[in-house]
């Protein structure tokens, strides 16, 4: 039986992307227009009555946004150019002669990432109270490790240790915050302990989707005062060129994965050249998969990516969306699908740790 791509969107009834569409996203749009309208008195103080006339125009687009996307009106073409990228989107929303709404198009293109275990948008931004330390939540995790090649991973990288100079290792980060810190702990290991010569690291141009590191957190982590000692290596590196921070626009533009080498040839020859590459969390594993899930869902990996070759990389990524290539047996999807039909959009649990050699 040959593998089929499933383009995900809105426009199944009951699919996870209709229901995020239709419920999630209207709430936590809702929720920023209630934050602003009871906050805009401190905000006022905080950036001067000129800030008022901001706040009310922004719930104002809120307010429209939310709208447009409840009652699946077309999505309008951008007007700002702030990135230079407005072209390339406008290009994609007049691909075709279909009317494009916000349920009929693909999923990622209507803006409904919702991923990583640090974002709230899955409980429609609800805080709990309830926190688990680094040990609990590893323990926690572990053995939900749906597909885990992760001891392949690192047999492969001992290996570099065996090179007559090491090479570059790139890393297409995901998260600020606690996790952009473990992102750099891994990073100074391996340089540290040989395995590389430079870690390259990518950010994003914008914040975009619930994946929002830039190189202004990079700078921020590395002044705040609780690392001090390691906050001071760390822009060593970076200041001599070990460490690097590279932004391209390619991760923010609504391109596949297996667009790159068409799209943004110069960063695909970039991954080339690199000794691994690691890819974070569930955004970069959607493009990679072109936000497509697979009939049947053993589909190789390889398989799935349509050509996206590069170079050896590892994907690290939580489920939360329901698309998933690889899985080792159709029995061991059933069992998961039984004991709980939503698992691939738990983010609670079911992690996957994918590693891809280079293919021939």
């Amino acid at each position: 039986m040959s593998a089929t791509p499933i383009i995900l969107s809105g426009s199944v009834e009951g699919s996870f992307p209709y229901l995020t569409l239709k419920d999630r996203k209207p709430v936590i749009l809702t929720r920023i227009v209630d934050y602003l309208s009871r906050h805009k008195g401190l905000l006022a103080e905080r950036y001067g009555e000129e800030s008022m006339e901001e706040i009310k125009l922004l719930t104002e687009s809120i307010a429209q946004l939310k709208y447009e996307l409840v009652t699946d009106k077309p999505m309008k073409p951008l007007v700002n150019d702030v990135l230079g990228d407005m072209k390339l989107w406008n290009q994609v929303l007049e691909e075709g002669t279909e009317e494009k709404t916000f349920f009929s198009v693909q999923w990622l293109l209507a803006d409904a990432l919702w991923g990583n275990q640090f974002d709230l948008s899955l409980s429609s931004g609800s805080v709990s109270s309830e926190k688990m330390s680094d040990q609990q939540c590893h323990a926690h995790r572990r053995d939900d490790i749906v597909i885990n090649e992760l001891d392949a991973a690192v047999r492969f990288v001992k290996t570099f240790r065996e090179c007559p100079s090491p090479g570059i290792i790139r890393y297409v980060l995901d998260n600020a915050g606690l996790e952009l810190f473990w992102d750099l702990v891994l990073a100074d290991y391996l340089l540290t302990q040989g395995f590389c010569s430079q870690v390259i690291f990518y950010p994003k141009a914008i914040p975009w989707f619930v994946s929002d590191v830039l190189k202004e957190d990079i700078d921020w982590l590395l002044d705040h005062g609780s690392l001090r000692d390691l906050g001071k290596r760390w822009k060593r590196n970076f200041q001599e060129g070990r460490f690097k921070v590279c932004v391209n626009k390619f991760f923010t533009l609504p391109h596949a994965f297996m667009d790159m080498k068409t799209v943004a040839p110069e960063l695909y020859n970039e991954l080339a050249s690199s000794a691994m590459i690691v890819f974070k969390g569930d955004l970069n594993y959607r493009k990679l998969l072109g936000d497509c899930s697979w009939d049947p869902p053993t589909v190789p990996f390889a398989c799935a990516l349509r050509g996206f070759n590069p170079a050896p990389f590892l994907v690290l990524r939580t489920c939360k969306a329901p698309l998933i290539a690889g899985i080792g047996s159709m029995s061991l999807y059933r069992e998961l699908k039984e004991a709980d039909p939503n698992w691939l959009v738990k983010d609670t649990i079911f992690g996957k740790f994918l590693f891809l050699k280079k293919m021939k």
